[in-house]
């Protein structure tokens, strides 16, 4: 759960990534939920396929939101 929270805390701060409102939100919720489902006193750990799904849906979405950084 740490790498993928790190993750998304990375495509949350990358000023290339321009996500809007909606996604942002959303993102925001993810890592609040990933959060507390890892450091919470009583909680039970997401599921390695959660964090998979979790980890390339956000990826999928940075990936398609990048603005282009590369010289003409």
């Amino acid at each position: 759960p740490f790498s993928v929270i790190a993750l998304l805390y990375r495509i949350q701060s990358n000023s290339q990534i321009v996500l809007n409102d909606e996604q942002r939100h959303s993102l925001t919720q993810d890592i609040h939920s990933l959060e507390q489902r890892t450091f919470a006193r009583e909680t039970t750990v997401a599921p390695a396929n959660d964090l998979n799904s979790m980890a390339s849906r956000w990826l999928n979405t940075a990936l398609s939101m990048k603005t282009e950084t590369q010289p003409r």
